[in-house]
């Protein structure tokens, strides 16, 4: 890893940064500008926001803060209501490091993001219930240990309904056009006509 200080006197604020940044972004350079005079507060959550879901004490180290000033920096999220914990039956406390946790911010950005992936999907294929549990985690990007806990929070929140294999919006319902239902209908008559000689696969594909 580079040294905090750099042969050319510099000073490195954000040793991980999640992406590429313009050089002259006025938003960055006030985040840059906190990481490195803000306290130890900021200093957390400016980790949390960079890390994504992460451990408080990995997000400690992150922000290389001391102990004592790290556990106050807990109390003071705490206090401003600033953190989740992803872990169901916990809630923020210095005795919880070890627990995977994500700032409003994040967790703001995961709900925008899984939103509008649903949203994209549900347009394009309105006759599914939802997309695949699996396809979705591919599309968000997430670990095999954050996912299903920021799902789990995520429909807890009546964000998204999850049922058995499939995720979708919480609003989200098959409606049938006018075709479409007829054509239901034309296959269930033919059903109930001949229940033990039921139409095969490919009829009852060429029905609706």
């Amino acid at each position: 890893p580079s040294p905090g200080a750099t042969l050319g006197g510099g000073v490195i604020v954000d040793p991980h940064p999640r992406r590429r940044h313009k050089r002259f972004d006025e938003e960055n350079i006030q985040r840059l500008q906190e990481l490195l005079h803000g306290d130890p507060g900021d200093l957390l959550i400016q980790s949390l926001n960079s890390l994504g879901p992460t451990s408080l004490i990995k997000a400690i180290r992150h922000a290389r803060i001391e102990k004592e000033q790290g556990d106050q920096a807990i109390q003071d999220l705490i206090n401003k209501n600033a953190l989740i914990m992803l872990e169901e039956n916990k809630s923020p406390s210095i005795s919880s490091k070890d627990s995977l946790v994500v700032s409003r911010d994040v967790w703001a950005d995961f709900i925008e993001r899984i939103s509008n992936t649903l949203e994209t999907f549900h347009e394009a294929n309105e006759l599914r219930l939802g997309m695949q549990i699996e396809e979705l985690k591919t599309r968000l990007n997430l670990s095999s240990k954050v996912y299903p806990l920021m799902l789990q929070r995520a429909a807890q929140e009546s964000v998204v309904r999850v049922e058995n294999d499939r995720v979708a919006m919480k609003g989200h319902s098959v409606i049938l056009t006018k075709s479409q239902e007829k054509a239901r209908k034309k296959l269930m008559d033919a059903f109930e006509k001949k229940p033990y000689t039921t139409p095969s696969v490919k009829e009852s594909r060429a029905v609706v």
